[in-house]
């Protein structure tokens, strides 16, 4: 499961801040957060890009953990 949200509300952001941030629809990112919609890499890279913007030191990784092995 993605940490979308988590680290969305740590920045104090909102889902249509998201969602014009990486030209998207707040719909996609809250699908995104619940887990009703898959996301492609181009989107996962763009969300986690704006998060370092923002002044987190994170990686991709970090929002979108690999599963599990």
């Amino acid at each position: 499961m993605d940490k979308i949200k988590e680290f969305r509300e740590q920045l104090g952001i909102t889902q249509e801040d998201l969602a014009k941030a990486i030209n998207t629809s707040q719909g996609a990112i809250s699908y995104y957060e619940n887990s009703r919609r898959n996301i492609d890499l181009k989107t996962c890279r763009n969300i986690t890009g704006f998060f370092i913007i923002l002044g987190l030191n994170i990686s991709l990784d970090d929002v979108f953990p690999p599963d599990a092995a």
